[in-house]
């Protein structure tokens, strides 16, 4: 096992996005001690070649940190990647979104099953916990007339 929080920040790799995604890492719970733009800054130029990591990223410390107000990330896109802060921000809130649409679909159908089925089983809610919103779909409208678990998730129902 490899203790991020021992190593040096620029001992992390050697190689940028990799470095730059284990500082992420690395800092994912506390940020360095700093102005808030000059740290988001230092966290994330290592992605500025790359503008879908960097959106991974951004939504990332979003997610992390929401101590971290939009304008102090936007002040550090401003340096990484000029004239894209907003795009960057608004990809980055639809990835919060869309992360937050699938939870939900998630609880709710986990509700359902449990409401018509009564109790699930911890394989059922690890099924449905890793689906993704297709597969989640099929299974919301299967479970409209299926009479079993079985066929909710094998198609069958009739």
């Amino acid at each position: 096992m490899f203790d991020l929080g021992r190593e040096p920040d620029d001992a992390l790799s050697r190689e940028p996005h990799l470095q730059a995604g284990l500082r992420l890492l690395k800092y994912a719970f506390v940020l360095p001690e700093g102005e808030h733009v000059q740290v988001l800054t230092w966290l994330l130029e290592g992605f500025a070649d790359r503008p879908d990591f960097l959106v991974f990223a951004v939504s990332y410390i979003l997610r992390s940190h929401r101590h971290v107000n939009k304008q102090a990330i936007r002040g550090a896109l401003q340096q990484i990647a000029p004239g894209k802060e907003d795009e960057m921000l608004s990809k980055a809130a639809e990835e919060l979104m869309e992360e937050a649409e699938i939870r939900t679909r998630r609880a709710t159908i986990l509700l359902q099953l449990e409401h018509r089925f009564g109790a699930l089983h911890q394989s059922i809610r690890e099924r449905v916990g890793s689906a993704e919103t297709r597969e989640l779909e099929a299974w919301t409208v299967r479970l409209l007339d299926a009479r079993s678990l079985e066929e909710v998730f094998d198609g069958e129902a009739r």
